[in-house]
């Protein structure tokens, strides 16, 4: 698994808060390496679930429906039981870095 990391000039993270979706991503919670882009709604989502936190926008350039939908499929996973949310995140783990269609991953109450 390779991700970029800055340092500053004191030898510190540049950006700290971008390391852990860094990790997240290239560990095979993101899409964006996909014909099209992926889905990265979804991928967030799943992605920032995993890490307990509430997704937030990557850059001040990003359309902002991106994250507010990442945000909306967020809110919905931590309302499943959480076996049914490792399930989900587990099933775009698994079909983002296949670039699979990831649409429908996450919607939805507990099946």
């Amino acid at each position: 698994m390779l991700i970029s990391i800055r340092v500053d000039r004191h030898g510190h993270l540049a950006n700290k808060a971008a390391t852990i979706p860094q990790v997240v991503d290239a560990a095979g919670a993101g899409s964006h390496r996909c014909e099209g882009g992926g889905n990265p709604s979804v991928a967030r989502a799943a992605g920032y679930w995993l890490m307990g936190r509430e997704p937030v926008a990557e850059s001040a350039d990003e359309p902002t429906e991106i994250n507010t939908r990442a945000v909306t499929l967020w809110a919905g996973l931590r309302r499943l039981p959480e076996p049914e949310a490792v399930k989900r995140a587990a099933e775009v783990r698994r079909a983002a870095p296949a670039c699979e269609d990831l649409d429908g991953l996450l919607a939805g109450s507990a099946r």
